[in-house]
């Protein structure tokens, strides 16, 4: 029996996001996972011109392009869209599932469409702001109550995210963050618990806590702070365990998501369950939380990428 050579696999990473640094690590366990797997690889730094990876994807005749970016420009559908053009298979959510799933304005109005549960919010452009700023301050901001958060639109990993900040900072984080941004959103401040629960295929994977030293899941939290604590299977009852793993499992669905995914989740102990954001590509980075629930469900990262390939060729 003659065997099959092994399937060709591009892994584009980096980019030029503020996640750059997360994406790179991820596309080095995902390069040496797939290696592991008995797939042959080829890694593009997408800190390079479009133009020229573009051409170079080409004329490689990959069989499947694994993207392993995080952030504006790889995770908002621009480079799906870009490998749909190309006819190349590529892993992970669709066009306009990853552009919905990256504007998180858009995610919340798509979920408040399925009744799902989220923050009250208020949306701010830069415009509105230079015009109607102390009105902004005094009276929108307020309808959201004492307590806020301040992030982009469109980053992940918690990148220019201020949460509950003293009201006296208000004006000038929002200042700041507009200097960067046409548009920011501004949430309602829950406090409570941090969850987050991946998705895989159809099913939903183990809830994990994360419990964070000043109770603040940063980026600094996230990638830099061994105190933070990720807890997983989630210490929590199996009544909110299967409501958690539900509410990530629709979030997924209503937004057309593909493969895999993983939803925050805020558990407020009057309001319940709180869905923040989905993340269509989220980290597989040694630190990341998505690699722990699969280690819990039996998965290995080589079956998990595996699954991932046959996922994209089957969708091509």
């Amino acid at each position: 029996m003659v065997k099959k050579p092994a399937l060709r696999v591009a892994v584009i990473m980096g980019g030029e996001s503020a996640e750059r640094e997360v994406s790179l690590i991820t596309g080095a366990a995902v390069i040496k996972g797939l290696k592991n797997a008995g797939y042959r690889t080829k890694a593009y730094d997408l800190i390079e011109d479009l133009e020229v990876f573009f051409q170079a994807l080409k004329k490689a005749k990959h069989d499947v392009v694994f993207i392993a970016l995080h952030g504006p420009g790889g995770e908002d559908g621009s480079i799906q869209g870009m490998l749909e053009l190309l006819n190349v298979p590529y892993t992970g959510s669709g066009v306009l599932s990853s552009a919905l799933a990256m504007d998180k304005s858009r995610a919340k109005d798509v979920y408040r469409t399925y009744g799902l549960p989220v923050a009250k919010d208020l949306i701010i452009d830069r415009r509105a702001w230079k015009d109607d700023r102390q009105n902004i301050l005094r009276r929108k901001i307020a309808t959201l109550g004492g307590a806020i958060v301040v992030k982009p639109i469109s980053d992940g990993s918690s990148v220019g995210v201020s949460i509950n900040p003293p009201k006296t900072q208000w004006e000038a984080i929002i200042t700041k963050l507009l200097r960067k941004h046409d548009k920011i959103l501004i949430e309602e401040y829950i406090q409570g618990r941090e969850l987050t629960v991946g998705v895989l295929g159809e099913s939903a994977l183990a809830p994990v806590e994360i419990r964070a030293k000043n109770g603040q899941f940063t980026y600094e939290a996230k990638y830099h702070d061994t105190s933070t604590e990720e807890i997983c299977p989630a210490p929590i009852s199996a009544a909110l365990t299967r409501k958690a793993q539900a509410l990530a499992l629709k979030a997924h669905q209503v937004l057309g998501c593909s493969s895999y995914s993983r939803t925050d989740i805020l558990l407020h102990p009057k309001k319940g369950l709180v869905l923040l954001e989905t993340n269509t590509l989220p980290g597989l980075t040694p630190a990341s939380l998505l690699p722990r629930e699969l280690k819990v469900a039996g998965i290995t990262f080589e079956q998990f990428l595996n699954i991932l390939i046959q996922d994209a060729i089957m969708k091509s």
